[in-house]
């Protein structure tokens, strides 16, 4: 027999599960191994000390963009700036988005006058300092952008302000650059390859770590072989890797169908194995129990045929009797009589004589053994299986059930949002936005939201700890949930929220608050 685990077996969140602190594919973690750690520091010495342009070229997905931003980061504001170029975007996009990153004019001027705003920034500075503009996915510009932009770094020679464009795109890219003739530009290239099966692995393992993950706590589904499926099948590819690699965390953190076999309680077991025993012992070994009662129960129940003989020993017997009482006979001339009677019996070892019953104790035996006997195995043989089985107790009473309907909810020890969270409907959905050990921080970040009347705190336990969940919005339906995390704030969108189940959250509130 088996049976399925319980429902209320089902663990926390994903986060909660492994006890980490954020979602690891949405925080900003440099991964410094696979060269990449040596290719930074080079990217930031050539832009402190070198000149001309610096293409950081690989296949998307590799890792360019978040390179980028950690080259960035490590420099002041007003000295900075990012531009994600998309297709089809214009030079004079792109130049005003530059003059305003370093709050130059832009506002009506031509892509030549904006031009001249930069380049005469770049060349202005009275003290020695440095400008990087790193345009991500420049494969996207076009040949005009990518030559007005080759056109800033001419006649630097002479400026304190050191201008550094930093280009990241495809491979493609170095050959517009190098068919583009712009004289006292030079360009260096930088290649960012795939991480291997084995770095894959070593860089997964890593960004769950930066997260709070412990080792030992539980397992993370990333083996070898899952990293090797994963590096094959979306070609090196990381931002697809983190979608699956978070998939894959949730479904090691949500239970499987598994079964198990129904396992009774030893004490039981062990009465029914000796029960058994007994009854069968009591049906095929019935001169073996010392006990009457159970031996009469076991014969079969058939009347004996009485011969002649038999009929003229009881009559003789009775008049013996009357004999006796009135003394009209001797012992002597009865046992003749009865002598020419009977047939003459084979001679037997004279059996240890016994005294004879009285005929009203002698006509009772009698009737009890030609009585038919049809209580082979009845209550009357409890006395002797339980003296077989030696204190062993087999209760027939059936364990009381209670039922959830007669069960009072107490909401006493709920929180005003735990309260509002056990009134929604077990088929409506929210969405888990961010969970932490630290009530204060959890709070803290609540009330900086812009959408914080929507939020709601709950409070689980996990491992021995407690668990302060922030869930936004309340939902029909798992799609409508996983619609609306494109209106979240953008912080909250970062932090990766997910659709959870209004019953999964009270399961939750009900196993912390001990409510049945």
């Amino acid at each position: 027999m088996e049976a399925n685990l319980p429902a209320n077996e089902i663990p926390l969140d994903y986060l909660g599960f492994f006890g980490l602190d954020q979602d690891p594919f949405s925080a900003p973690f440099f991964y410094g191994g696979a060269n990449r750690q040596v290719l930074l520091e080079q990217l930031n010495h050539q832009c402190q000390f070198g000149s001309g342009i610096v293409a950081v070229l690989g296949a998307s997905g590799v890792g360019k963009t978040t390179l980028c931003r950690t080259l960035l980061s490590s420099m002041p504001e007003g000295q900075r700036c990012y531009i994600a170029a998309e297709l089809m975007t214009s030079c004079s996009q792109v130049l005003v988005d530059i003059a305003r990153a370093f709050d130059l004019p832009s506002e009506g001027g031509t892509s030549g006058q904006i031009l001249s705003e930069i380049r005469h920034f770049s060349q202005s500075a009275e003290e020695e300092s440095r400008v990087v503009i790193a345009i991500d996915n420049a494969q996207n510009l076009d040949d005009e952008t990518l030559v007005a932009l080759l056109s800033l770094l001419q006649g630097q020679e002479a400026s304190l302000r050191y201008l550094h464009l930093v280009l990241l795109g495809s491979e493609e890219l170095i050959n517009r650059l190098d068919a583009i003739e712009v004289s006292d530009v030079l360009i260096q290239d930088f290649y960012l390859d795939p991480l291997t099966n084995q770095e894959l692995e070593d860089y997964l393992s890593f960004r769950v770590c930066e997260a709070g993950f412990i080792e030992g706590m539980h397992s993370t589904p990333f083996t070898p072989a899952y990293c090797a499926k994963l590096n094959d099948s979306l070609q090196g590819n990381l931002n697809k890797i983190h979608e699956q690699a978070r998939f894959g965390l949730m479904e090691a953190a949500t239970p499987k169908p598994v079964k198990r076999a129904l396992r009774l309680p030893l004490g039981h077991i062990t009465a029914v194995l000796a029960l058994a025993t007994l009854l069968l012992v009591a049906v095929y070994f019935p001169s073996d129990e010392p006990s009457g009662a159970l031996q009469e129960s076991a014969k079969v129940a058939v009347k004996p045929p009485i011969l002649p003989a038999q009929k003229a020993s009881i009559a003789i017997g009775d008049e013996r009797a009357e004999a006796r009482q009135e003394g009209r006979v001797t012992e002597d001339s009865l046992a003749s009589d009865s002598s020419s009677l009977l047939p003459t019996p084979t001679p037997t070892p004279t059996p240890t004589p016994k005294p004879k019953p009285k005929p009203e104790i002698a006509v009772q035996a009698a009737e009890k053994v030609l009585k038919p006997s049809v209580e082979a195995v009845t209550p009357d043989a409890s006395p002797v299986i339980a003296s077989k089985t030696e204190g062993v107790q087999v209760s027939s009473t059936k364990p009381e059930l209670k039922s959830r309907a007669n069960v009072k909810v107490s909401t006493s020890r709920l929180s005003r949002d735990e309260l509002a969270v056990m009134s929604w409907g077990v088929n409506e959905f929210t969405l888990q936005v961010s969970a932490s050990r630290s009530e204060s921080n959890v709070r803290d970040f609540v009330s900086r939201q812009s959408n914080r009347a929507q939020l709601k705190i709950i409070t689980t336990r996990r491992d021995g700890s407690d668990w302060h969940v922030v869930f936004a919005g309340r939902y029909r339906n798992a799609a409508e949930a996983s619609r609306a995390k494109s209106s979240l704030p953008r912080v909250q969108q970062n932090a990766g929220p997910w659709a959870r189940s209004a019953k999964s959250v009270q399961l939750q509130l009900r196993e912390y608050h001990g409510i049945n």
